[in-house]
């Protein structure tokens, strides 16, 4: 992390026009039952004539012991396969290990699956995670890969020890950066597996010792860095004319940033930006050359609610908002930490439609397709 200050972009979604309701269609992925009541971090991918989401999916509780990821496949992007159990804490011997969905990366000839791994130090007696969120061990990062969409390897550790946000993205060299939270690792093999290394915001947190990245260290970096927010992670970039974009999660009610002028390899310290953000997760993306997209929860007075998109045509102001869905849903099964309306999205754009994924209160998945004409 870049110690000085530097002016960096102050990417907002001001905006005096008119919010507008998008019209678009939607399918669902999951619907929850007992025994699988929850359902969060999903992400889609296309590859080779298919459409492809994966998900995290628990027993009750966000990021139980035993959560396992799904996958699901579809024709058409809003017609799914039952989903299936793509991996489960068994193939480790570790049932009560949590694995977390982190999204898709294709070359073209084999479509990888990333997801997070870690342990609870210490568990509930009834076996499961305790509310306040205890010590991790193991945080890890697995891939699996398959060329056809059918057989899949084993998984593959990446020596990472890092939660995605979301998967790898190419940059304009052709470089792969994950969006972590406070690590944002990258390499220049096209495979997507080897060469990682590890810049970040951290700066002297770990004090020499391990670095991570996950729901437990995020709080140690915000704290030992003195970020003036409750709490910094969950990170989503884009570039724009040689600068790499890193939005982040606040828990307040806007985005920071930090930025890389060279390639990834160093960041600089986190600002807030004027983007107002509900508390939660978003995605950013690029449709053309100078026309970019913020999914997120815009709202500051709604429950994740509702499910906006923002276009910017200089990567700095987006300043035409839309709403992409409102309607509301009521949470079938309880469960720790469950709720949001709108939450956790991911998108890709497929032969010219943009395509959203994301949880209902974490618990149902759906997808929303949209036509790229009506951003015109």
């Amino acid at each position: 992390m870049n110690k000085e200050l530097r002016n960096v972009a102050n990417v907002n979604n001001k905006t005096d026009e008119p919010i507008i309701k998008l019209n678009s269609e939607k399918g669902v992925v999951f619907s929850p039952y007992d025994g699988a009541s929850y359902a969060h971090h999903a992400f889609i991918s296309f590859f080779k004539g298919k459409f492809y989401a994966c998900f995290s999916c628990g027993f009750k509780n966000e990021d139980d012991c035993g959560q396992s990821v799904m996958l699901s496949t579809s024709l058409d992007g809003l017609s799914w396969s039952k989903p299936t159990a793509i991996v489960t804490p068994s193939a480790f011997n570790e049932p009560k290990a949590v694995l977390t969905a982190s999204g898709f990366y294709s070359d073209g000839e084999v479509l990888s699956l990333y997801f997070g791994y870690f342990k609870y130090a210490k568990i509930g007696d009834d076996g499961y995670r305790l509310a306040v969120d205890a010590h991790h061990t193991d945080t890890q990062l697995f891939v699996l890969r398959t060329r056809d969409g059918i057989t899949w390897e084993k998984p593959i550790g990446l020596n990472l020890p890092v939660v995605a946000n979301h998967p790898p993205q190419l940059t304009s060299s052709g470089r792969l950066i994950i969006s972590g939270s406070i690590v944002f690792p990258y390499t220049d093999n096209k495979n997507g597996v080897d060469g990682w290394k590890m810049p970040g915001i951290y700066g002297n947190a770990f004090m020499g010792g391990k670095v991570f990245d996950d729901s437990e260290s995020i709080h140690l970096v915000t704290k030992a860095n003195g970020f003036d927010c409750n709490l910094i992670c969950e990170g989503s970039f884009f570039e724009s004319n040689g600068v790499i974009r890193m939005l982040l999660r606040s828990n307040s009610n806007y985005m920071w940033i930090s930025e890389s002028y060279d390639n990834g390899e160093n960041w600089t310290r986190p600002q807030k930006t004027d983007f107002t953000n509900a508390n939660a997760k978003f995605h950013f993306g690029k449709i053309e050359k100078n026309k970019f997209y913020c999914i997120n929860n815009a709202s500051l007075t709604g429950d994740r609610y509702p499910l906006n998109l923002h276009l910017s045509l200089d990567g700095i102001n987006f300043n035409k908002t839309y709403i992409l869905r409102d309607e509301h849903y009521d949470m079938q099964f309880s469960g720790l930490f469950k709720g949001g309306c709108y939450a956790y999205p991911h998108s890709i754009i497929h032969d010219g439609y943009l395509y959203v994924i994301y949880s209902m209160k974490k618990e149902r998945i759906e997808v929303t397709k949209l036509s790229l004409d009506e951003l015109k």
